[in-house]
């Protein structure tokens, strides 16, 4: 967003809740995400990811856009939300819902840490590649 998005955010007076950083390291990266409540990137054209991983193995639920590889790795409400970007009402509905402290944030915190430790760590990538490549071909 740059420039025009940080205008636009002290326009608003969102500057206590919106931080723009640009390039940090992966250090800075993971301190973030720890400090965070949620990570909230509904693309419309999101090819798989990863920072959902990464939210996720900090307990961190997610908002991805319901047409994109994000709704997979969520497994909407499992890990978070997904919703149509473009649907302002939705969007805002879904990020109030994530922003929300309590018990709902608490077990969506876990779901999230508990979707990515069974599904995407790499030992379960290591045991999904080689029973791809030992079993049998499907006719």
């Amino acid at each position: 967003m740059g420039t025009a998005g940080n205008i636009r955010v002290r326009e608003l007076a969102l500057t206590p809740y919106i931080d723009f950083r640009g390039s940090v390291t992966e250090e800075e990266k993971l301190e973030l995400i720890a400090q965070s409540h949620c990570l909230l990137m509904p693309s419309r054209g999101e090819g798989f990811g990863l920072v959902y991983l990464e939210a996720m193995r900090q307990g961190r639920p997610c908002l991805a856009g319901s047409a994109d590889a994000g709704r997979e790795v969520l497994s909407p409400p499992e890990a978070g939300l997904s919703v149509d970007p473009v649907d302002i009402p939705g969007l805002a509905c879904a990020v109030a819902r994530l922003l929300r402290p309590g018990d709902s944030w608490r077990e969506w915190s876990r779901r999230a840490r508990a979707r990515y430790e069974s599904s995407f760590t790499a030992d379960d990538f290591q045991r999904r590649l080689l029973d791809a490549i030992t079993s049998p071909p499907t006719q």
